[in-house]
């Protein structure tokens, strides 16, 4: 018999591994809220994300 990389099927348990994928999108979503709420408190026009020339008009 001749195998091949198609032949085998890897399948990711989502379900069973669940902790681990909310854990990993916290952490990418931790520095994203982190940065609004620092340019929130710093920025002199207290807006969490700078706008483009398309919002300021």
């Amino acid at each position: 018999m001749s195998y091949s990389v198609f032949d085998t099927k890897k399948i990711i348990d989502v379900i069973k591994y669940r902790w681990v994928w909310l854990a990993l999108s916290f952490c990418l979503l931790l520095p994203g809220v982190v940065g609004m709420i620092y340019s929130t408190v710093n920025y002199t026009t207290h807006t969490p994300l700078r706008v483009g020339i398309d919002f300021t008009g």
